[in-house]
């Protein structure tokens, strides 16, 4: 049976190289108090209301933003509230006009510190922006939840010397919540007793430290967390700060048979944190699509995960590539993206299970401006041609650059995003005139302080 399934998965990946071979050749606004509240769980697609949940975290003497984009032809009600150990603080409400982003900075001190955007009457986007100051500063950025669920997974973490990891649950809710915690490296799966269960009180959230009860040993790169709801909801993120800089992302909800990362814009290739949640071991072709070429960095084998189990893998065959990776044998799973800066911060890049015909990728610069960098990644098997439009506070930024973008079938494109005024960052809206796309945006933060990258946001919303 072992030959068979090795048998199985070599004729799989063999249908991925000829794949790859042929992709290649082819050319309302309310007025409510704060507080906790009876919130909706999330939003439906083509809702006019909903709520953004971003489990951001933060540092002593840092500072932190929330990004919110109205992509649409008119106004929505947006209202900003946060939550930290004590509870909530008070929000604010405002209108966010039609094609117009704005940054509302949020407690960014301690590593509970998170944050609720709700919106009323129309669709937006929202993502998380930190920026830890100091003498050698660092950046990161996030896309916001669109929903609480059961169980989040977040693969990303490590726990190495000189490396911390936190675990930051938030309960935005009208109703406590009870949920339980299982950490799982390459070599083990711990399940600590203090975390098993533990309840997080209505409009509350906290930072666990990973570090206090799993510090990675030999041959464990990785340290992953998965977070299962018993009572109530939640929704969980993670924060990782080391000497190589500070990186952030929400938590994904559930496993996916495939996965798709716009990763490049950074000089060195994607390291992936791959967990298999399930009971089956999955098998896995890994593709790099380049600029200029494609290429299967797993190999004519691909690699395996065991179930339950966790891998380190690095897709380094094409640096600055996009990375798609599937199961060859069906099996769903979850990963991240682990990419470094130019100068030698690494940011993590969540994931999306699918493409789309139109993103709106959120702020991934800290308000003081840098270059950001919009990333296409065409998965399917034709060209793709998409609109970009870069927005700003005061609305759309003129770019003919942006009017009408090529992307090649397994190819990434890369494209600088204008500034606003006074080199305020933007936010783009990602529009495909034919087959979908993977959209997902980096910056290089003025002053050299750092990169942080992060993946688009399909937009459910009616434009």
């Amino acid at each position: 049976m072992a030959d068979e399934g090795r048998r199985r998965v070599g004729g799989r990946a063999a249908g991925v190289v000829l794949v790859v071979a042929a992709v290649a050749a082819s050319g309302v606004f309310l007025d409510r108090s704060v507080g906790p509240k009876s919130a909706s769980a999330g939003t439906e697609p083509g809702a006019y209301s909903g709520a953004w949940f971003c489990p951001h975290g933060g540092g002593d003497g840092w500072k932190g933003w929330v990004a919110v984009t109205n992509p649409g032809p008119a106004p929505v009600g947006v209202r900003v509230t946060t939550f930290g150990k004590k509870g909530p603080a008070a929000g604010g409400s405002f209108s966010l006009p039609a094609r117009t982003e704005r940054l509302v900075e949020v407690p960014a001190t301690d590593p509970a510190d998170t944050a609720e955007v709700e919106y009323f009457g129309g669709w937006v986007g929202a993502g998380a922006i930190l920026d830890t100051g100091g003498t050698t500063p660092r950046t990161t950025a996030e896309r916001c939840a669109p929903a609480s669920h059961r169980t989040w997974f977040l693969p990303d973490g490590t726990t190495t010397t000189g490396q911390a990891a936190w675990l930051v649950v938030m309960n935005p809710f009208a109703k406590d919540a009870e949920f339980s915690v299982t950490i799982r490296t390459e070599k083990r799966s711990v399940q600590p007793g203090p975390l098993t269960p533990s309840v997080l009180g209505a409009g509350r959230s906290v930072a666990i430290k990973l570090n206090d009860f799993a510090l990675a040993g030999p041959g464990e790169k990785t340290i992953t967390a998965e977070v299962v709801g018993k009572i109530g909801r939640v929704v969980a993120g993670s924060l990782e700060v080391g000497t190589d800089g500070v990186r952030s992302d929400a938590g994904i909800p559930a496993a996916s048979k495939q996965w798709f990362l716009p990763v490049a814009g950074y000089p060195g290739p994607a390291t992936l944190s791959i967990q298999d949640p399930g009971s089956r071991r999955v098998d896995l072709s890994v593709v790099d699509e380049g600029q200029d070429e494609l290429k299967l960095a797993s190999g004519v084998s691909g690699i395996s995960v065991p179930a339950g189990g966790v891998l380190t893998y690095s897709a380094g065959v094409l640096p600055g590539a996009g990375v798609s990776v599937q199961a060859m044998n069906g099996v769903p799973f979850v990963l991240s993206g682990r990419v470094g800066g130019r100068n030698g911060d690494v940011a993590t890049v969540a994931p999306v299970a699918s493409s789309a015909r139109r993103w709106v990728v959120p702020v991934t610069c800290p308000a003081s401006g840098g270059q950001a960098i919009l990333i296409l990644l065409d998965t399917g098997r034709a060209r793709v041609e998409v609109r970009v439009t870069a927005i700003g506070p005061d609305g759309p930024i003129p770019s003919q650059a942006l009017a009408s973008i090529t992307v090649l079938p397994g190819r990434v494109v890369q494209v600088p995003l204008p500034a606003g005024p006074n080199g305020a960052p933007a936010s783009a809206l990602v529009e495909s005139t034919g087959d979908p796309v993977v959209a997902g945006g980096a910056c290089d933060a003025a002053g050299g302080s750092g990169h942080s990258a992060t993946a688009g946001i399909p937009v459910t919303g009616k434009l």
